[in-house]
């Protein structure tokens, strides 16, 4: 597990679906490590503005170690990566499409998977998504969120109204004598459901201290079986991102050697805090 995963790669930015990525806009990452790329507030997604173009590259060389025990289409050994990074910016009240987003940005991945026919794909796929926020919501039925959620396609007037009630469930969720309740809105499920054909395993932690209103809003998608999947919490945060419960997930690939970390760091402050964070992932690495 302590192998060194750092080989860089080259990935297509997904900030600006509609626009396509330019050759000089594709970034480098690390196979082992997602990088948030949030959705500005004017982006719009539709399935039929898909490029022909590949929005993902074929990445790096997997290791080869057979195991006779292990599953082919699952653990077994392969030499190519598809890997993609996506903050959905779900973020309650702030965002203006925070109840659709999960809808819109799981149907026009799936366009995507279905036209680069990511199920005859025979290397390993990765998608991390961040801000795919879960909350309490108290006595607050979940389900009318999402039929609030066709509100928010109605401009001006449809946000005002989403937003109210994302307000009522949260407040409703808050209560100390509410906030025992399991209740809670989670995009989470219909998303993986959404994706099922093309990444069939998934791992999402929506665990809510009673210190936080939100949960990491991490979740990370695949479509061969990891080993080992799990979650670790930040002990460092300040200002708002301290309401929400912030850390990382994870998956191992025993097989390939291959970890796969996605994060969302503290956003809010003059960086003292990331920087204990990033202290903290370097120390859960390296034990």
């Amino acid at each position: 597990m302590q192998e060194k995963l750092t080989e860089e790669v080259e990935l297509g930015d997904h900030r600006n679906v509609n626009a396509g990525v330019p050759a000089e806009e594709m970034k480098q990452v690390h196979i082992d490590m997602s990088v948030a790329m949030p959705m500005k507030k004017n982006d719009a997604i539709h399935p039929h503005d898909l490029s022909g173009n590949e929005d993902f590259e074929e990445l790096g060389h997997g290791q080869h170690q057979h195991q006779h025990d292990l599953d082919s289409t699952s653990l077994g050994t392969w030499s190519k990566y598809k890997i993609m990074t996506w903050n959905l910016w779900c973020i309650p009240v702030s965002s203006p499409r925070t109840l659709s987003n999960p809808d819109r940005c799981s149907s026009y991945l799936h366009d995507l998977a279905h036209k680069q026919e990511w199920h005859n794909y025979d290397g390993l796929i990765v998608v991390a998504l961040q801000e795919l926020w879960c909350w309490k919501t108290g006595l607050f039925p979940p389900f009318l969120l999402r039929v609030i959620a066709l509100f928010e396609y109605i401009p001006y007037i449809g946000r005002c109204v989403s937003a109210l009630f994302q307000i009522i469930s949260i407040l409703l969720g808050v209560l100390p004598i509410l906030k025992c309740l399991p209740i809670q809105y989670d995009p989470k499920p219909r998303f993986f459901h959404k994706l099922r054909r093309f990444l069939p395993f998934s791992f999402r932690d929506s665990n809510i201290p009673v210190s936080s209103f939100m949960d990491n809003g991490l979740a990370l998608l695949f479509n061969k079986e990891p080993t080992q999947c799990g979650c670790h919490s930040y002990n460092a945060a300040a200002c708002d991102d301290s309401l929400a419960n912030k850390g990382w997930i994870y998956a191992y690939f025993e097989a390939q050697k291959l970890l796969v970390v996605n994060t969302h760091m503290q956003a809010a402050g003059a960086g003292h805090e990331r920087l204990l964070q990033i202290r903290e992932l370097k120390m859960w690495l390296y034990t």
